[in-house]
C-alpha cells in the first residue's frame, strides 16, 4: 500500500533586525531648487545613517541617487500647462537597535522632503539558516508521523518505509504540494505603523515555515 502525506514545520522567534525604508523628495518649479532641496535632506540622512554605524545602532544602510524629473501640471482647465519638476530618493537603514529606530521615525516624520515607507523586520541571515533547517526536520518529522497513524488506521502493522520526499513545486507529475505553491520557506513580519510623537515599537514574531509532501510503502 502507498501512502502519501503532507508534513508542515514552523519556528518563531523575534525579529532581530528592522529594515527602514525612506523617500526623499520635493516638487518646485526649477529643477535646480529641487535637487538642491533633495541633496541637503538626503546628504543629512545619508551621514546620520553612517554615524548610526559607528555607534552600533545600524549594521548597513544603501542609498539610491536623486533623480529629478519634469511634469506638466495644469493650475485648472482655462490655465495652460506649466512645467514643474519633483525629485525622489530611496534609502535602506537596517537597524540593530529598536529603540534607535523609534527615534529615526519620529525624527524623520518631522523632517521635511522625507517620509517613512515602511518598517520590514527580519532575522539575520544565520538565524534564518538555522530557523529553515530546524522547520525542515520538524517538516519530515511531522510526515512520518502522519503516515504512522494513516497506516495505524488501515490496519497495517509494520512501520511505514519513506520511498519519496519532495518541496513544494517539486513533486513529479504536477502538484504543487500542501498549501498550493507556498515556498517552502516563508518569512511573515509586521510593518511598523505612521511615526507617532512617542513611538513603541512591538514587532510581531516572524515564522519560519516548511512544508514538504511524502510517499511511503506500507507492507
Amino acid at each position: 500500500m502507498r501512502i502519501s502525506v503532507a508534513g508542515q514545520g514552523e519556528q518563531r522567534t523575534t525579529p532581530e533586525e528592522a529594515v527602514l525604508h525612506l523617500g526623499v523628495g520635493f516638487d518646485g518649479t526649477t529643477r535646480e531648487s529641487v535637487l538642491r532641496d533633495t541633496t541637503d535632506v538626503h546628504e543629512r540622512i545619508s551621514a546620520k545613517a553612517e554615524h548610526a554605524v559607528d555607534s552600533g545602532a545600524v549594521r548597513v544602510w544603501h542609498a539610491q541617487t536623486v533623480r529629478v524629473e519634469p511634469y506638466e501640471r495644469r493650475p485648472d482647465e482655462s490655465s495652460d500647462p506649466e512645467v514643474r519638476y519633483r525629485s525622489n530618493a530611496d534609502l535602506w537603514i537596517t537597524f540593530t537597535d529598536v529603540d534607535a529606530l523609534g527615534e529615526w521615525i519620529v525624527e524623520i516624520g518631522n523632517t521635511t522632503g522625507a517620509s517613512i515607507a515602511g518598517v520590514t523586520w527580519k532575522l539575520t541571515d544565520e538565524t534564518e539558516t538555522r530557523l529553515t533547517d530546524r522547520a525542515r526536520e520538524l517538516a519530515v518529522e511531522d510526515a512520518i508521523k502522519r503516515a504512522a497513524t494513516y497506516a495505524k488506521a488501515a490496519g497495517r502493522s509494520a512501520s511505514p518505509a519513506l520511498v519519496g520526499l519532495y518541496e513544494p513545486g517539486l513533486r513529479p507529475a504536477g502538484g504543487a504540494g500542501p498549501d498550493g505553491a507556498e515556498p517552502a520557506t516563508m518569512l511573515r513580519g509586521r510593518a511598523a505603523g505612521a511615526p507617532q510623537p512617542v513611538l513603541t515599537l512591538t514587532p510581531a514574531d516572524i515564522t519560519v515555515r516548511a512544508s514538504v509532501t511524502a510517499d511511503f510503502d506500507v507492507a
